[in-house]
């Protein structure tokens, strides 16, 4: 029996040339990892800056606790004491003022500590939502409504114009705010009294309507408000008017510097202590209220949230270099092969970091530790780095050479049935698996081919040869 040659012509009429598949040029790589670069780096300073902002709040919340705590003075009477001028201190009482409020548009006056004109226009809203109607559900719809609304609403910029026009808005809201508010013998300053928003209802009555503007006469008294329109069916253009108040008398604890009589804003290095709340109210639960109104939760998961954009914006720079290393061969001994790795270490690190930059001038010792700590998780980084590149060259050959034989094995099977073509098909089919995509290789018959033929070969053409 002669020795069995394979041939690439051996079937001419079942050969089919697969094309070669288009690999990405270096221009299309070199784009494609400048566009991952310019995400990861924004990522990166996204969660550089939510990270840090985080931090610096939960410093100064934590320092005005402990500072607030250490500073602050408790009088004992709402009245000043010129040994506690220019200190931080407690104290509670009644609120008090003598001014008078007006709103010069309708000419309505009354005595309290704010006074707030509430203007709303019926007008048009437009909404997109998804349609609801068999066949369009991945459509979007328009709905238009009418609502109440304290802001004129832009009609010019809805989709569906016609027949939605909303008239402009010719009155607006507006907030009136005494200039003399006393809390016992102290005066409370302006960033004290914005505090101050316990709002009542004011009910417009026949007498305040009797004193209402002669310009604004077009309004009428509607139960307790003001009514421009049509009260019983309202249409686009109407107005409606109400008033609330917040009125003096009540009781109330304050925490801030006192001037003389006067209890302003206690400035520090970290922070502005400007503390108000309804009640009498001792000083350390103030201050407790104040660094609780942040949940801790909330600043743990900002934390984690931070890290993990970070880690993201880390794996995808390292991915973009990994891509621009098959255009640079120098880009690709900067960076590990196994970027998760990488990502995770260097993440974490520099979270670490970033946290100990914020308590760096509050908890010195504290933060040295975070940075040590953010630094030794760099320098393991840079071993596992190192490490993964051994390994992985010996696991590629590894896969190489077992590749290899696989390959070997299927061709021979390959060879041996070609005699048998029940068994062609088989052999042709799995030795495609083993050949790479760009290159030519033969397509299994859909009919059952012909046995070969044997016959003598000339000496200079290469086929099957038999005894």
């Amino acid at each position: 029996m002669a020795e069995f040659i394979p041939s690439d012509n051996l079937y001419p009429e079942e050969v089919t040339p697969v094309h070669e598949e288009k690999l990405p040029s270096w221009v299309d790589k070199f784009g494609t990892s400048f566009a991952v670069l310019m995400v990861s780096i924004a990522l990166f300073l996204g969660s550089f800056g939510l990270l840090l902002w985080n931090e610096y709040k939960t410093v100064e919340e934590v320092w005005r606790l402990n500072e607030g705590t250490r500073l602050v003075v408790p009088l004992a009477s709402d009245q000043p004491d010129s040994d506690t001028n220019g200190q931080l201190i407690h104290t509670s009482g009644k609120v008090n003022t003598d001014d008078i409020l007006s709103d010069e548009v309708f000419y309505i006056s009354a005595n309290g500590v704010k006074l707030a004109r509430i203007v709303e226009m019926y007008q048009w809203a437009e909404e997109v939502g998804r349609s609801t109607e068999e066949g369009e559900k991945d459509k979007k719809a328009l709905t238009h409504v009418k609502v109440w609304s304290q802001k004129a609403i832009d009609s010019n910029k809805f989709k569906q114009q016609q027949g939605h026009i909303n008239p402009p808005m010719e009155l607006f809201s507006s907030e009136y705010i005494a200039n003399n508010v006393n809390v016992g013998g102290f005066a409370l300053t302006e960033p004290f009294i914005v505090q101050l928003n316990d709002y009542q209802d004011f009910p417009m009555t026949a007498d305040t309507y009797a004193q209402i503007s002669p310009d604004m006469q077009q309004f009428k008294l509607h139960g307790t408000e003001f009514y421009k329109g049509s009260p019983d069916a309202p249409e686009v253009g109407d107005i409606r008017v109400r008033y609330k108040i917040v009125k003096p008398g009540k009781i109330i604890s304050v925490i801030g510097m006192q001037n003389l009589d006067k209890i302003e804003v206690y400035h520090t290095d970290y922070s502005a202590i400007k503390l108000l709340t309804d009640g009498k109210v001792d000083a350390d639960t103030m201050l407790r209220r104040e660094v609780n109104a942040r949940d801790v939760g909330l600043i743990w998961e900002l934390r984690f949230l931070a890290w993990f954009v970070m880690m993201v914006s880390i794996g995808m720079t390292l991915y973009s270099f990994n891509i621009l290393a098959h255009v640079l061969p120098l880009v690709g001994g900067l960076v590990g092969y196994n970027n998760y790795e990488m990502s995770f270490f260097l993440s974490l690190a520099f979270t670490l970091m970033t946290v100990a930059t914020a308590w760096m001038s509050y908890r010195p010792a504290f933060a040295v530790g975070l940075m040590v700590l953010g630094v030794s998780l760099i320098i393991v980084s840079t071993f596992l780095k190192k490490k993964t590149k051994k390994q992985i060259a010996k696991a590629e050959a590894k896969e190489e050479k077992r590749e290899l034989k696989r390959i070997a094995r299927l061709e021979a099977r390959a060879q041996r049935a070609v005699k048998t073509p029940k068994k062609r098909g088989v052999a042709v089919k799995e030795a495609e698996k083993a050949i790479p995509a760009k290159l030519k290789f033969l397509k299994a018959p859909k009919t059952e081919p012909q046995a070969p033929v044997v016959a003598d070969t000339p000496a200079d053409e290469p086929g099957p040869v038999s005894e």
